[in-house]
């Protein structure tokens, strides 16, 4: 019997399989986010602490410096000096001196990126406030007319980015290793350029003459269909792979990828009207 598969936002089922045994949920999914990185990030070892410290600055350093560039604006001060400046104040600050990540409570019910996000904003308006660093004293960049986007989209989109270009490098990567060639063409014509800019969908005679050019297979309609359906659902659970490293249980796996969903909507549409 063929395996039922989920579309993206969908809930697999009890008992959908995966290529990681090691994962102990109803899902599939380990909470390797906490076990592998937020544990080790606060452990009293300091070579354990440093080079766990390291992969999780990696991870979240692009999304914190948005959501941080965003506060940072609220109060007047745009320029990238002082973001870095900021930045790298709280990491040694907060994270480095003071044990940040050893604070972190897993069963509290917030995804991992909202207690830096709450810590990391605190910790900008005290600095704001520190000497030195009193706003207005940078100028304001080109075309922003005084306009600052909300906090948390700014932080969450660059989020977003992030999940979508790990999912797609993943997504590659296994259909290469399975010889799934038409697959990954078949939605690197049709959904890769629209979830990247916003692009309308290439046309299916199209897409199918590129198959035939490249792949060497004329597809029926069906069959075009059935892989593009394969494509899609590929896509889902590479989705909530890369989520189940920054998740700690699958319930938090499932609220982040309607968040993730919600955000590439948000993203898309501001595409649109550009």
């Amino acid at each position: 019997m063929a395996k039922k598969k989920t579309p993206i936002g969908g809930t697999p089922g009890a008992g959908e399989q995966n290529e990681h045994q090691e994962f102990k949920d109803k899902y599939g999914f380990e909470p390797t986010l906490w076990t592998e990185l937020v544990g080790p990030a606060g452990s009293p070892d300091a070579t354990i602490r440093y080079e766990a410290l390291g992969r999780l600055l990696e991870k979240y350093q692009a999304p914190l410096k948005a959501f941080l560039r965003a506060v940072l604006a609220k109060r007047g001060i745009w320029g990238e000096d002082s973001i870095n400046e900021c930045f790298h104040e709280f990491v040694h600050d907060k994270i480095m001196r003071k044990d940040l990540i050893r604070k972190a409570d897993r069963n509290k019910g917030h995804p991992f990126r909202n207690f830096l996000t709450t810590c990391l904003g605190n910790y900008a308006k005290d600095w704001v406030r520190g000497e030195g660093n009193r706003p207005p004293t940078d100028p304001l960049p080109p075309g922003i007319e005084g306009s600052v986007p909300d906090l948390p989209l700014g932080c969450d989109i660059e989020w977003a980015h992030s999940i979508l270009q790990q999912a797609l490098a993943k997504m590659f990567a296994n259909c290469l290793a399975k010889k799934q060639q038409i697959i990954w063409t078949i939605f690197e014509r049709r959904r890769v350029p629209t979830l990247l800019t916003g692009a309308e969908v290439e046309k299916l005679p199209d897409t199918i003459e590129f198959v035939r050019r490249t792949c060497g297979v004329t597809l029926s309609d069906k069959e075009f269909s059935s892989r593009q359906k394969t494509g899609e659902f590929k896509f889902a659970h590479c989705v909530r792979d890369v989520l189940s490293e920054i998740c700690r249980d699958a319930e938090e796996i499932e609220s982040e990828m309607q968040v993730f969903i919600e955000l590439l909507r948000a993203i898309m549409q501001g595409h649109a009207r550009e």
